[in-house]
């Protein structure tokens, strides 16, 4: 699964963090179940539910970045379709050893095959 973004545990349960102009954050979870703890049905996100909490309810933050590997080098990961992942970097000799196709004036990407590729993540603390 790729995954990018901030995080929180809350209630010993992992969820996405989104702060607020307003210095209050929100914590994003897609299970029906969050409706007993207090979470609402966001409303513009279908399936979605969100709970606000103030700044210091958040004892922990945490933001993760998805990361590949692939033909022993490190590359970005950004989508995932059956069994393949796109990849890609900016790094024009590394595009150019892999075969990745330009995309972009400074990108390059292509999708391969999942059993190619080993997905890591990268977890940094945030203070917010």
């Amino acid at each position: 699964m790729i995954r990018s973004g901030d995080f929180t545990i809350y209630n010993h349960k992992e969820y996405s963090l989104f702060k607020k102009q307003d210095g209050s954050v929100n914590l994003i979870s897609y299970d029906s179940a969050s409706l007993k703890e207090g979470f609402k049905q966001h409303n513009l996100i279908p399936n979605a539910y969100v709970k606000n909490l103030k700044i210091g309810d958040i004892t922990n933050a945490y933001q993760i970045k998805t990361h590949a590997k692939y033909m022993s080098e490190e590359v970005n990961v950004s989508a995932e379709k059956e069994d393949f992942y796109y990849i890609g970097t900016t790094d024009a000799n590394l595009a150019k050893k892999l075969g990745l196709d330009r995309t972009d004036k400074y990108y390059y990407e292509k999708w391969v095959p999942k059993e190619d590729v080993l997905l890591f993540e990268v977890k940094k603390s945030i203070i917010l």
